[in-house]
């Protein structure tokens, strides 16, 4: 806010600025030029007793019979801006100001701050200090707000002539806890959530949203957005991809900005995918399994073989790899067994609910001249011999093409038919003849 010092004249001094101008229809009386400005008995009566004595040195301070002098400014004072704990300053430049004196005052407080050197207001942040007479300045140490608003520097000429600056108090932004949302919010999936963040500071600050991870944010489907303006941050229908630190952000120009971290947690039951839920297994070999489930809050996992929880021993490993509400979980299990023909379960559990995944796993045989070609291969090249259980399906959990053992099974009956037909054909030759 720009406004202009300027300099003006007056038929009272700056002591009179709070009281009712006289009403007195009656001329005031004949004094010599340089005097001061006389007073009412009623300015005289509404003033404070303190400020009435003051007003007494003040008159006194330029005789009534000097030659008049013409005392002006020289300059403005001009407005000044300082952040909340620093100190100010305001000066006010006077050309032949003789015996005349110089006053400070705070006009939103209607407050005498200083005549010429000496202190009138009762802070002892508020000193005054001249250059020869000429350049008075009005120091303030550690501003608070209180002290911004418009001062004016007055000189008891005749009439009074005064000019008017600004101390403007800048302060940073702080969070305002009280009017804010709490750092954690636990919604149900599906709900409408409102996230608040209040803060104050001169000038008023600005607010914006992001999210910690840099995710985009989603108010609606259509219109994603990096940053979110304002001081309320509503989401619908919210999902677990919702979920996150979201960081409330006040800033004003005057540093440091602040922030705020609120935790959105969004609850539902557990879900469980499972990739392969029918997977073969060569005998003697070592196979992982594995589920993933999703949460919140988290889930406890854990696998179920034959009816019973399986624990970390030499035929069982379980591994869980987690992030926010998500969980990857791994079994593997050693040298594979016809014992180990079972199906498996991962299990998840939470507050909201309860679910389960099943795996299946079958044994595939392989015979020992296979598995010598198979531990004999060298450079690399792989010998492809589909891997067959007794139910024809691969180890990949997909039906497979038949080895050509089991061919030569299938056609096996089929030359005993034809051959069985042979010979009966062959009797009945041999009895015609």
């Amino acid at each position: 806010m720009t406004t202009s010092s300027s300099s003006t004249n007056s038929s009272s001094s700056f002591f009179s600025f709070s009281s009712t101008s006289s009403s007195s229809s009656k001329p005031h009386p004949r004094r010599t030029q340089g005097s001061p400005p006389p007073f009412s008995f009623l300015q005289l009566r509404l003033l404070p007793l303190h400020l009435l004595l003051l007003l007494l040195l003040y008159t006194a301070g330029v005789a009534s019979g000097d030659p008049p002098i013409r005392t002006r400014f020289s300059g403005t004072i001009g407005n000044v801006t300082v952040t909340v704990g620093r100190d100010a300053s305001l000066s006010c430049t006077v050309e032949d100001l003789g015996e005349h004196k110089v006053g400070w005052i705070h006009l939103k407080r209607q407050m005498i701050v200083a005549v010429h050197t000496r202190l009138i207001a009762r802070i002892s942040r508020y000193s005054v200090t001249h250059d020869s007479h000429k350049t008075w300045t009005l120091h303030i140490t550690g501003v608070t707000e209180e002290d911004s608003g418009y001062y004016m520097c007055q000189i008891n000429t005749d009439p009074a002539i005064s000019q008017v600056g600004l101390l403007q108090v800048v302060v940073p932004p702080t969070i305002v806890d009280e009017a804010s949302s709490s750092s954690e919010i636990q919604v149900r999936e599906k709900a409408n959530v409102t996230l608040r963040c209040a803060a104050r500071g001169v000038p008023e600050p600005r607010i914006m949203w992001k999210r910690e991870d840099g995710a985009m944010i989603v108010t609606n489907t259509r219109n994603p957005e990096a940053v979110h303006n304002g001081p309320t941050l509503s989401l619908r229908q919210v999902s677990r991809t919702h979920m996150g630190a979201y960081l409330c952000i006040a800033s004003n120009g005057v540093p440091p900005s602040v922030s705020k971290r609120i935790t959105l947690d969004v609850e539902f039951p557990p879900q469980i995918h499972v990739p392969n839920q029918l997977v073969g297994v060569p005998t003697g070999d070592n196979v992982t399994i594995e589920c993933f489930v999703e949460a919140f809050p988290k889930a406890i996992s854990y696998w179920v073989g034959k009816g019973m929880m399986i624990l970390n021993s030499e035929k069982y490993r379980s591994e869980t790899f987690e992030t926010l509400y998500s969980i990857h979980m791994k079994l593997t299990i050693y040298n594979f067994s016809r014992d180990d023909n079972t199906t498996y379960q991962c299990v998840a559990k939470n507050s909201l609910g309860e679910t389960e995944g099943d795996i299946k796993l079958n044994e595939i045989y392989i015979p020992p001249k296979a598995k010598e070609i198979r531990s004999g291969n060298s450079k690399n090249e792989d010998v492809v011999m589909p891997e067959m259980t007794h139910e024809g399906i691969s180890s990949s959990g997909t039906p497979a093409a038949a080895a050509p053992r089991h061919l030569s099974l299938l056609l096996f009956p089929l030359l005993l038919a034809g051959l069985h037909h042979f010979l009966l054909l062959r009797r009945h030759t041999l009895v015609d003849k």
